[in-house]
């Protein structure tokens, strides 16, 4: 039998058939997080992200729009991380809500664009309304989208991917040369938001997949694709098209590139790069194919996430990369069209599958020897490619079964089908007694739990065989809901079509809500009663971050009492640094996990770890500036007692006990404070300088006994040299021979006017030594020194000098105007190609 035309549907009646049950889920969804009452809590986004997007929010309070470093980070860099989003459009929210507010703002925004975006999508490639609006279903209720609704780094690019793809089509597709520059111009716009959303690897596959959908559209101009149309345009127009979005967006984006390049090489990341192993921990295991046929088969975030032995030994990035049985389905009709679009999908879906492999697959290791590819991690944010291609195949899918092409239905109902039974026997061989497979948890779970105490994994592998059964029985009920919508594809394709795709995306929002879990947002706002004893002003670290004077705490859920949202506040008690910069906390040594801080802080805390005693670490956070230290454990009393010591002893301030009230159960202990005796001012003219040959060497120096930060400072033998003359080696004076004078005093810009007899080194004993920094003595610049390992130092002669510290943002200026004049000419663009209203597609 031929296949018919697209049936006919209204505008408004698309509206009301699929978009409105969609959308009116996934509000409920998160209508919570729009309130304010709760919030989303677990992993990095409370952990690591609101802590930036706090400090932001209270930079911008004072005045500062673009800054540059973060003062409660002891100065780490702020704008050039791409995981602070301070340039992302979502920022200004902090103008006029409170940073967590803003921080939950922005994953629900871009989960509710995200179906939006993948309709578009599947607009541009030419599918009638209901079928793009199965691709937006499809993409916007998979696991990979609603994965990174706790990443707060790739939401935003995981939303846009769609869109910026479909941007370009629709500019391959224009007719007129000023329609096509503006159709390139949001393109360029959406390429630029993809720069701007904080992971690098999504916005290049992004671009990757845009590219290759004109240019194919371009070569195959011929192919009359899914909608019959011919496509117009040349492959030397589409180009220009590509190199005007490609050089517009990056213009745009410009503030953050120059940024990060002025940072990354003397970052962790650009200075030691990431093994192979650590770039390659992060990658999809073929094993997880089991997951397709049940959600979060592996465990998640509220089970506990058993499966880590297939992710390298960790938590899964990714939690969950379901698509749901109705996208399985969908696909497998799909297969077999020919048009432009498919081969486009399954293309990359095979691209996808082959870099997301990493390290199980032999040709993906090689390819880190090209220069650059040591800077990227975790190939399973690759996933991005066949998450939205498999979408666009579900769009394709649909839009055979609604033109009634042959075996359509035949296909569906078989998928369905065999889902239904293969689910069903799973549970009825789960919860009868004595069936085959009645022990299914225990030989499943037990190879992945080698280092789990018996007791333990007994209580998990009851609690998962629930999981699986209440899982399995929703499952269960949803195939068979789908396979009666198959009853009414002969008489009502679109009634058919619409309960398809919203008993879809019901059933993935039921059994993926824990990747949306939230939790009152009251405990978070309000500081725990660590915080009460920490007062504002002194730099804290806490042994929690940096795990070196005892056992790291990790509070872990109790099999009897699951309650994630109390293990991740009794964490953030536990390493407050999250909750304390949002109450205006300064914290040392508080690290980001995308690698981009100070290299010479992160080998100094790496140092901290290898250090031989207790006491040569805490010379070396006086020697950081660190005035307070949070513990897990009290110290012995001898070091608290040491003569030796003198006035650069320890002295126990308070300890105190967690406020949750549960907090035992999950392994809490009370926390202990202590105030390092002997630490230096925030600016402290040293009078001796300590040359070390090596790095090794000077950790040596800054943990000896006899180092006192207050008088004295390590240099590397270079500076030690440059410094030679300046700074007499052989005094022994202590701090009282000098004086320094704070006259005036921002993150970004410090005027101190200093004296002293016989010079010194000006040590800014709290602040991050940064390439961004510049120091002028008098009407003299003066270079900026690595002092005391990762501090910056200024050489100072003898007499009274003016000494101005400040971050250059000339780079920044430039780039912040070139952004600008981008920005403006492609809107301008953008509104002068606007074409007038066309009819509306009656299909």
């Amino acid at each position: 039998m031929p296949e018919r035309s697209r049936p006919r549907v209204s505008p408004t009646r698309f509206r009301l058939l699929f978009v409105a049950p969609t959308m009116l889920m996934l509000v409920v969804l998160v209508a919570p997080l729009i309130g304010g009452g709760e919030t989303l809590y677990f992993r990095d986004v409370l952990s690591s992200h609101w802590p930036l997007k706090a400090a932001q929010g209270q930079l911008l309070a004072e005045g500062s729009m673009l800054p540059l470093v973060d003062p409660y980070r002891a100065g780490q860099p702020l704008l050039g991380n791409p995981n602070a989003l301070v340039l992302y459009p979502t920022s200004l929210l902090l103008l006029v809500a409170d940073p967590l507010w803003v921080l939950n703002a922005h994953i629900w925004l871009h989960v509710l664009l995200a179906p939006w975006a993948a309709f578009w999508l599947g607009r541009a490639w030419g599918l009638g309304r209901p079928a793009a609006w199965a691709v937006g279903v499809a993409y916007g209720g998979g696991g990979f989208l609603l994965s990174t609704a706790n990443l707060f780094n790739m939401v935003a690019g995981a939303a846009l991917t769609p869109a910026f793809v479909a941007a370009c089509l629709g500019a391959a597709r224009t007719q007129t040369p000023r329609q096509r520059t503006a159709a390139w111009s949001l393109a360029a716009l959406l390429w630029a938001l993809l720069l701007l959303a904080g992971d690098p690897t999504l916005a290049a596959a992004a671009f990757a997949l845009g590219a290759t959908a004109v240019v194919a559209r371009a070569l195959g101009s011929r192919d009359r694709g899914t909608d019959g149309e011919r496509a117009p345009g040349s492959l030397r127009e589409t180009l220009y098209g590509l190199a005007l979005a490609t050089v517009g967006g990056l213009l745009v984006a410009a503030p953050l590139i120059v940024e990060t390049l002025r940072i990354l090489p003397r970052s962790r990341r650009g200075y030691w790069r990431f093994d192979p192993e650590s770039i390659l921990t992060q990658s999809w295991h073929p094993a997880t194919l089991l997951e397709q046929l049940t959600p979060l088969l592996f465990g998640g975030p509220l089970a506990g996430a058993w499966g880590t032995a297939l992710h390298g030994g960790h938590e899964p990035l990714i939690l969950s990369l379901h698509l749901g049985w109705a996208v399985l389905a969908l696909v497998v009709v799909s297969v077999g069209h020919g048009g432009l679009a498919a081969r486009w999908a399954w293309g990359w879906t095979a691209l996808g599958l082959c870099f997301a492999l990493g390290a199980h697959n032999p040709l993906v290791p090689p390819l880190l020897e090209l220069p650059g590819a040591s800077l990227l991690r975790y190939p399973i944010r690759l996933w991005s490619l066949p998450a939205l291609a498999l979408a666009l195949l579900a769009g394709i899918g649909l839009e055979r079964l609604l033109r009634g092409a042959p075996g359509a239905l035949v296909r569906l109902r078989a998928v369905l089908g065999a889902g239904f039974a293969l689910i069903a026997l799973a549970l009825v061989g789960l919860v009868l007694p004595g069936a085959p497979s009645a022990r299914t948890p225990a030989w499943l779970l037990r190879p992945w739990l080698p280092t789990i105490d018996d007791e333990l994994s007994g209580s998990l592998l009851a609690a998962e065989a629930y999981r699986w059964s209440v899982t399995w029985l929703l499952l269960a009920l949803g195939l068979a809901a789908l396979l009666a919508t198959s009853l009414l594809w002969r008489r009502r394709p679109l009634v058919a079509a619409a309960l398809l795709l919203a008993l879809h995306f019901g059933s993935q929002l039921v059994l993926l809500g824990p990747l949306l879990d939230h939790d009152d947002a009251a405990p978070y706002r309000q500081p725990p009663g660590l915080l009460s004893a920490l007062p504002a002003g002194p730099l804290i670290a806490h042994d929690d971050a940096l795990g070196v004077f005892g056992t790291r705490q990790r509070p872990t859920l109790d099999p009897e009492d699951r309650d994630l949202g109390a293990v991740t506040r009794v964490r953030l008690e536990r390493a407050p640094h999250s909750l304390g910069i949002a109450h205006g906390r300064r914290y040392a040594f508080a690290a980001t996990p995308e690698g981009l801080d100070s290299f010479f802080t992160s080998a100094l805390a790496d140092a901290l770890a290898v250090a031989p005693d207790d006491a040569g670490r805490l010379q070396m956070l006086r020697g950081s500036g660190v005035d307070l230290l949070v513990t897990s454990r009290p110290f012995d009393e001898p070091l608290l007692e040491e003569p030796s010591l003198g006035d650069q002893g320890l002295e126990l301030v308070d300890s105190v006990q967690p406020n949750e009230p549960r907090a035992a159960v999950y392994g809490a202990s009370p926390s202990w404070i202590y105030r390092l005796g002997g630490s230096p001012p925030p600016y402290v003219l040293a009078r001796r300088v300590v040359p070390a040959p090596t790095m090794n060497e000077g950790v040596l120096r800054l943990a000896a006994p006899s180092f006192d930060p207050r008088s004295e400072v390590v240099l590397s033998a270079a500076d030690a040299r440059a410094v030679d003359g300046t700074v007499p080696g052989d005094s022994q004076s202590g701090s009282g021979d000098g004086e320094v004078l704070v006259r005036h005093e921002t993150p970004e810009r410090v005027e101190l006017e200093v004296t002293s007899p016989g010079g010194g080194v000006l040590v800014a004993s709290e602040r991050a030594w940064l390439a961004l920094w510049r120091a002028r003595v008098d009407d003299t610049e003066a270079d900026v020194l690595v002092a005391n390992m990762h501090r910056i130092g200024v050489a100072v002669p003898a007499g009274t000098h003016r000494v101005t510290l400040w971050v250059d943002r000339r780079p920044t200026r430039v780039a912040v105007t070139a952004s600008l004049l981008a920005l403006a000419t492609l809107l301008a663009l953008a509104v002068r190609g606007r074409a007038p209203r066309r009819m509306r597609d009656s299909t």
